[in-house]
């Protein structure tokens, strides 16, 4: 939705999910639990059809749970395109589901008052048939019910097993209270509702796809702690170690949230919008790109905040789509992780050619310093066309091949992923203080070389031939400079022969066509006269092509070191 989040997705260093990207975000009804017993839910996703499998007193009273469940329950679903599909929010889907399985009579036009569900509150009520019915998260329900004599244990049963659980209860009443919470006390528990949203066959690959990608990943959503544990387990985001914390348990202050969030793989449930919105602006003073995902209301003030908010497009709402600067059209992590992909390798195609032009700039940059510093002693070795022949023409073409070099798969020993902005010190030293200053030490040696030969004194200004044969040594030492260059700027790791050629067809291509680019330049008589050099002396092309040899064995040894001083 907004093309500047492209960009940001290449520089993501945490991604925080909801479980509905995890899952596809379709809660089916599997299990109730009632007062008389468990009661096993037949059927298949969205589908009415169905029904309750238990004792019959057990099931009797899943059916009464699954009338009150549907009646303060929003939406529904339909058959529209060949299936079956929710309506509105998905767990409230899910709750009408339960009711047509169980062949429950509902009928919504005899709610007289509906209190929607909350997010700070947990829970949703609705007055019809003489009768308050309230639904919503465990810990928000069972307080205001009276004692229920194996809820607990049924609780921790269901959310171990990875199930989200509803409470269910009722309260008689012969009128509707104004208030909600006049209405949503001394209720009956009339059981417990479990809902299975397993994760996706492609969702333990997309997770190991993120990682390897440098991602850190943080499940925050609105569940039970256990229920989210499990949920995480599943889908391959759990790490040992890595700590489960409700929205209640964050500490006050950013600083200590973003202590103990910084690692992959953390949990964080029963998460409000705030406390949604605390954890990415946490993670964000910690210094992480932030991307987070969402699909309901509560989601959005999270996805306005976050670096890139993320939203899902089948499951998720109008107010999280328009918060959010992408959305996933299948809900899957699948996309994000190839996105995020794509996003990390467009990053290091710009930084390899940031690297090939810097150093190529500091390799035509340094003739006209010296120049400059002595007062117009020594001659320039380049003119203004052979410079922006240099740079623009000649460069054109091996600039688009490096930026079609493929992702790097390999990972340094030793180290997590990271992800280093486009320009920092490392990519500097690399390519303007060992790349280009070879290249310039090899450029200034071929020119002067010439110069020397030809019989050049200090201050003096050289014959026109002389000058425009040292100058056209001083050329082709920078376009054989720069395709050096070209090669060590494959991999910010490995040795330039490291990188097969079938990786880049278009790679020889380019440093054909660069070659013979230089050729015409030096050997054309049009060209030439225009670009003020001319093919240089034979003594002297040792030391022009002596600039590929150490270009490469510079950029070689830098490697080897940096790499050894990292492991170590």
């Amino acid at each position: 939705r907004r093309t500047e989040a492209v960009e940001q997705l290449g520089a993501v260093t945490v991604l925080c999910v909801h479980r509905a990207v995890l899952t596809g975000g379709a809660p089916a009804p599997a299990e109730v639990w009632t007062p008389q017993g468990f009661v096993r839910v037949t059927g298949e996703g969205w589908a009415p059809d169905g029904g309750l499998v238990g004792d019959a007193p057990a099931v009797a009273a899943a059916s009464d749970l699954a009338l009150s469940a549907a009646l303060c329950s929003g939406g529904g679903f339909c058959h529209a395109d060949g299936r079956w599909q929710p309506v509105g929010d998905p767990v409230e889907a899910a709750c009408h589901v339960l009711a047509a399985r169980a062949g429950a009579d509902v009928s919504l036009s005899a709610v007289e008052t509906r209190h929607p569900f909350d997010p700070y509150r947990r829970r949703a009520s609705a007055f019809a048939q003489g009768a308050v019915h309230v639904k919503g998260a465990p810990e928000a329900v069972l307080p205001r019910c009276r004692a229920a004599p194996g809820a607990g244990a049924a609780l921790a049963d269901m959310a171990e097993r990875g199930l989200r659980v509803l409470a269910v209860a009722r309260r008689d009443l012969t009128a509707p209270p104004e208030r909600a919470d006049d209405a949503e006390r001394d209720l009956t528990l009339l059981g417990l509702v479990g809902l299975a949203d397993a994760p996706r066959a492609d969702t333990r690959a997309a997770v190991a796809r993120c990682r390897r990608a440098g991602l850190r990943m943080v499940l925050v959503t609105g569940e039970e702690p256990r229920a989210a544990q499990a949920a995480a387990r599943a889908a391959g985001l759990a790490r040992s170690g890595a700590p489960v914390l409700t929205g209640a348990q964050l500490p006050d202050d950013l600083r200590g949230i973003g202590e103990l969030l910084d690692r992959d793989g953390a949990v964080v449930a029963r998460a409000s919008p705030e406390d949604r919105r605390r954890v990415t602006v946490a993670l964000q003073h910690r210094g992480h790109t932030v991307a987070t995902s969402g699909g309901g209301p509560a989601d959005a003030a999270a996805l306005r905040r976050a670096d890139v908010g993320v939203a899902a497009g089948v499951s998720g709402t109008d107010a999280a789509r328009d918060a959010a600067d992408l959305v996933l059209l299948d809900d899957g992590l699948a996309g994000l992780a190839e996105a995020v992909e794509l996003g990390r390798a467009a990053r290091a195609g710009l930084r390899r050619i940031l690297a090939y032009r810097l150093a190529g700039s500091v390799a035509v940059a340094a003739p006209l310093l010296v120049w400059a510093l002595t007062g117009g002693a020594v001659p320039p070795a380049l003119g203004l066309f052979q410079v922006l022949a240099a740079t623009a023409v000649l460069d054109l073409l091996p600039a688009l091949a490096l930026g079609s070099e493929p992702p790097e798969r390999h990972a340094a020993r030793g180290r997590e992923p990271s992800v280093p902005p486009l320009l920092d010190r490392p990519l500097a030293v690399r390519a303007a203080g060992m790349l280009g200053t070879v290249a310039a030490a090899v450029v200034l040696l071929a020119f002067g070389t010439v110069l020397w030969v030809g019989g050049w004194q200090w201050g003096r200004t050289p014959a026109p031939l002389l000058l425009a044969q040292a100058s056209g040594a001083a050329f082709a030492t920078v376009v054989l400079g720069r395709a050096a260059t070209l090669l060590a700027c494959r991999s910010e790791t490995r040795p330039f022969d490291a990188a097969p050629w079938r990786g880049n067809p278009l790679l020889p291509g380019a440093l054909a066509v660069q070659l013979l680019l230089l050729w015409a330049c030096l050997a054309v008589p049009v060209l030439a006269g225009l670009l003020d050099g001319t093919v240089p002396p034979g003594f002297v092309w040792p030391a022009v092509a002596c600039v590929v040899p150490a270009v490469l064995a510079a950029d070689t040894v830098h490697k080897v070191v940096r790499e050894g001083r990292e492991a170590g």
